[in-house]
């Protein structure tokens, strides 16, 4: 059978709708790879930032932790006030103090520099992850403060510069408060038992990061 010109240019219509829509549905699913590729993409790379960024707070608390406790000590070493250019502390009031004074000061610059790691970390912590991790580490920040602020009364009691009267009111603000140095193995420590667990739940809230 003859095919006329009408039929011929209803089957090139016909096959010019069917490339039209192959051609629609080829479009459709390269996007829809296209954007699933993408999401795995981001999904990979919220992870390796996840990953290193968890990874380095993690090492930031161990070392701040292991220099917090180091310096729980009530008594300050030989060691620790030795320095290049450092004095000779000899052995009256004003010399006692003066070495005490010193090498607390150099406890807390220590714990600071260490925490401060931690701090700058938290805020890009916290654009990927919320306030809870902010929390975790304001609760170690308050801990922190704590020791400061117990260290300053001690050695106010001890300044030979301050009054007697001034120096018995430090003493007795600091017997309100719990200590934050620790003696001897084995005996009660509320204020290091509580800065460990905060420690340890900023710890475990990394470790949930590290392997997501």
């Amino acid at each position: 059978m003859a095919i006329t010109e009408a039929d011929w240019s209803l089957t090139k219509d016909l096959f010019s709708i069917v490339g039209t829509v192959v051609a629609a549905i080829g479009v459709t699913v390269a996007s829809y790879v296209g954007l699933s590729g993408l999401k795995t993409w981001r999904r990979q790379i919220r992870g390796n930032n996840d990953h290193e960024l968890s990874r380095r707070m993690l090492v930031e608390s161990y070392r701040f932790k292991t220099t917090f406790f180091k310096a729980r000590g009530p008594a300050i070493y030989p060691q620790e006030v030795r320095e290049l250019g450092d004095p000779v502390f000899r052995n009256n009031p004003v010399d006692r103090y003066n070495r005490q004074k010193l090498g607390f000061h150099r406890r807390i610059e220590s714990i600071n520099k260490e925490f401060a790691a931690l701090s700058a970390s938290m805020f890009e912590a916290e654009a990927l992850w919320g306030q809870g991790i902010v929390l975790c580490i304001k609760y170690v920040e308050l801990l922190k403060d704590e020791y400061e602020e117990y260290i300053s009364l001690k050695l106010l009691s001890m300044d030979t510069e301050e009054g007697e009267d001034d120096r018995q009111d430090y003493q007795s603000f600091l017997g309100e408060r719990r200590t934050v140095l620790k003696s001897r193995p084995g005996d009660a420590d509320d204020f290091g038992d509580e800065m460990l667990r905060a420690l340890s739940s900023l710890e475990s809230v990394l470790k949930t990061k590290l392997v997501s």
